[in-house]
């Protein structure tokens, strides 16, 4: 049993140093990294420039909202039926919102030259200096306006994402389906392409080494490099997360599929060329659904249905509820099962591949 593992485990720190070496493996790791730091990073710097953005609810016909209408230092939404529509709505941010709930006796408090108190409501994932700068730009501005003291208090109850919330948890959500997919697929496709071209695979199905040992020491490369990119996303995701053996879970499971992906593609072709086509025939059937999952409003039920069942839209489901906070078993069981369940079978199908090719 030694002796097998030692063989899978050379096998499988050959190809981790060779993916650094090989242009295309590397290109593969960099641009998905890029585009995980990018669906972090962009939502961030577009609002850097940008006015506070305040979500109120008033229980009154008060003064302050046509006033903040008025500002420039902050960008006001309003119409929320009730405080819980406001929340759910606020829950959908991508950048740091406060949610305003304005008292109904706020006209009458500020008439009467009493300090008026308004509630405010900011996401789980905002930290607390965060929130207290939020809240002093949006208490200044308020100050100016009406030229008289308000105190805004932070509910210490933040609002917690939902496993159908949108806004940062659907971003990131695709940020790390896409990273996981991608660098688990197509690293050890470009590695097993690059052995095929220099015969070095040859050599391997002639070694000690077994079929299943090869596939199980380059399924450790993918899943080496998959992990590594999902955990990127992850760690910059890292104030979202509320269930933490559910994520990892799920980045293990996605990255299994990736790689038995990957995999397949390797044994099945022979040229770049094949692969490039072949690769794309398989990301966008798997990325399309992802989105149409979101937009289900506009596409018929049974089709959004349908696309509940393929893999990626169940990722894209498992990311988004471990970022929620208060979930059950049922939010998330048939997805993962799922996820496994299309890894296991591609991987058995890679292994009849391989043993084909070596008869």
């Amino acid at each position: 049993m030694k002796q097998k593992l030692r063989i899978i485990w050379a096998i499988a720190a050959k190809d981790i140093v060779e993916a650094l070496r090989n242009k295309n493996a590397l290109a593969v790791i960099l641009s998905a990294l890029f585009v995980v730091i990018a669906y972090r990073l962009l939502p961030i710097l577009g609002a850097s420039s940008e006015p506070a953005t305040v979500l109120a609810y008033d229980y009154g016909q008060s003064s302050l909202v046509e006033m903040l209408h008025t500002s420039t230092q902050s960008g006001l939404y309003t119409g929320y039926a009730s405080p819980e529509h406001l929340k759910r709505l606020l829950a959908e941010g991508e950048v740091p919102e406060l949610g305003l709930i304005i008292p109904a006796d706020f006209n009458q408090t500020l008439a009467a030259g009493r300090e008026p108190i308004l509630t405010g409501y900011v996401n789980t994932w905002v930290g607390d200096r965060d929130a207290h700068d939020l809240e002093q730009i949006v208490e200044n501005e308020i100050i100016a306006l009406l030229g008289a003291p308000v105190d805004i208090q932070i509910a210490d109850q933040k609002v917690a994402l939902q496993p159908n919330s949108g806004g940062l948890g659907v971003t990131m959500g695709i940020a790390l389906v896409f990273v996981t997919l991608m660098t688990g697929m197509l690293v050890p496709t470009h590695l097993i392409l690059e052995e095929k071209q220099t015969k070095t695979l040859d050599v391997l199905m002639v070694s000690p080494a077994t079929p299943m040992q090869i596939v199980l020491g380059k399924a450790l490369t993918g899943l080496f490099y998959a992990l590594l990119g999902c955990g990127v996303g992850l760690a910059m995701s890292f104030p979202l997360i509320n269930h933490g053996g559910l994520i990892a879970l799920t980045a293990v499971g996605g990255a299994l599929f990736s790689v038995a992906l990957g995999l397949c593609l390797g044994a099945l072709f022979e040229t770049r060329q094949e692969v490039t086509l072949w690769s794309w025939g398989i990301i966008l059937p798997l990325f399309i659904p992802m989105f149409l999952s979101l937009l289900e409003e506009l596409f018929p039920a049974g089709l959004v249905r349908a696309a509940q069942w393929l893999p990626s839209v169940a990722l894209l489901h498992l990311f988004r509820t471990s970022f929620a906070s208060d979930i059950t078993a049922s939010d998330w069981t048939a997805q993962l099962i799922l996820v496994y369940a299309s890894a296991a079978l591609t991987l058995v199908l890679v292994t009849w591949l391989v043993r084909r090719a070596d008869r």
